[in-house]
């Protein structure tokens, strides 16, 4: 005989498969945190790191301790040193040379849309090897280009590989609940609400 305790566990088993069959239904948005790039690799043989860890690193390249939030270490590094200097760290911690068999598995799923918080284009590397058309959108771009039927993938926090010398407004080097208060003053808030109404299965994962 099942126990209580037994019960929530089942319920959501069904729930999760539930969300499964929606989204190979192609009724799903996907929601990517820091969490689903942890296994992507660098060509140094390194995992990508999460925020903190971020700071951290970047404190090291100053000669610091740990502990700083990634704002606060952000800015001293330009101070420090400068803004090309501190997207070249970026790139050196967050530049994918491969990817997991699970962010495989994600690409391969017919997603209504991509939203991720996460710099870097580990989810796009799996597209690319499974030869999915899509493309890579921030908040700096025009919320007309929704309208089209590739697959778009939109960084909330800006990504990487748009960066040159300079940073720019959408790349986004702050606290969580900083970020969240500048995207919902963005156009894009409304479409990722759009999102959410239609889709049948949000699924969020590494967030």
């Amino acid at each position: 005989m099942p126990t209580a305790q037994a019960e929530p566990h089942a319920l959501q088993d069904r729930a999760l498969r539930a969300a499964l069959r929606g989204a190979l239904a192609g009724e799903a948005v996907l929601f990517l945190g820091a969490g689903a790039s942890r296994s992507a690799k660098t060509s140094a043989g390194t995992f990508l790191p999460s925020g903190q860890e971020l700071a951290d690193a970047l404190a090291s390249d100053c000669g610091l301790g740990k502990g700083y939030s990634l704002e606060s270490i952000s800015q001293h590094f330009i101070k420090a040193r400068s803004e090309t200097a501190l997207i070249n760290a970026l790139r050196r911690h967050f530049t994918v040379a491969s990817v997991s068999k699970d962010l495989l598995a994600l690409a391969k799923v017919p997603w209504i849309r991509a939203w991720t918080t996460n710099y870097d284009d580990a989810f796009e590397k799996a597209l690319a090897i499974e030869d999915i058309t899509h493309k890579s959108l921030t908040t700096a771009d025009e919320t007309r280009l929704v309208q089209e039927r590739t697959l778009l993938v939109v960084h909330i926090n800006g990504i990487l590989g748009r960066l040159t010398n300079t940073l720019t407004q959408d790349f986004v080097l702050t606290s969580q609940s900083y970020a969240t208060q500048v995207f919902t003053t963005s156009d894009w808030s409304t479409v990722l609400r759009h999102d959410l109404q239609r889709a049948k299965v949000l699924l969020f994962v590494g967030y």
